[in-house]
């Protein structure tokens, strides 16, 4: 067990982030996401786990957190409600991990977490600051998660096309095709 344990994880509580870690350790390569989706449908099926998964974002092992970040992107696209008591937590990680894996799915979750609207602009700070990542995977997702975002925006709408204009001319292949989607989009909800 790693012994960063979050301090809120009594010790019936830790037994169940050992398993959980347990499962996303395995196998210990991180060109795969092993056994993520086994704990996907773990937390599916017991929704408890979910604060377990979470804490493992906290791991030591960067393998761990890799595959926390996915399993938790996954898990809340089918249950975003479980989001809710961990966005604050979300957005503070979003904001300090270096892990190229757990940023481009921490861009994703900004983009459906409830936070409130006084941290709106910390969770555009942060998006922002993924554009000049040197991962363009990470720069993908977060052009999506704020393109959603401005979606509801327009000051943050009119803000932002002309970063995505920029990727979008001069980004990666995946960059430039979902720039072309997310600039529609947008155009489409101005009009």
């Amino acid at each position: 067990m790693p012994n960063h344990c979050p301090d809120w994880a009594a010790p019936a509580r830790r037994s169940v982030v050992e398993a959980v870690v347990g499962k996303l350790v395995d196998p210990p390569d991180r060109r795969s996401i092993g056994r993520a989706n086994e704990v996907v449908n773990d937390v599916l099926a017991d929704p408890r786990l979910f604060a377990a998964v979470f804490a493992a974002l906290h791991d030591e092992q960067p393998v761990v957190r890799m595959r926390a970040a996915d399993a938790i992107e996954k898990v809340s696209c089918e249950r975003p409600e479980l989001l809710d008591p961990h966005a604050e937590a979300l957005l503070a990680i979003a904001a300090t991990t270096r892990d190229t894996e757990v940023r481009w799915h921490a861009a994703q979750l900004l983009g459906r977490a409830p936070l409130a609207a006084a941290h709106r602009s910390r969770v555009v700070e942060v998006l922002l600051g993924y554009l000049d990542d040197a991962s363009g995977i990470v720069k993908t997702c977060a052009m999506q998660a704020l393109a959603d975002l401005a979606d509801e925006d327009q000051e943050l709408t009119a803000r932002i096309v002309p970063l995505l204009e920029q990727l979008t001319a001069t980004g990666s292949p995946a960059m430039r095709a979902r720039g072309r989607k997310l600039l529609r989009m947008l155009a489409a909800d101005c009009g």
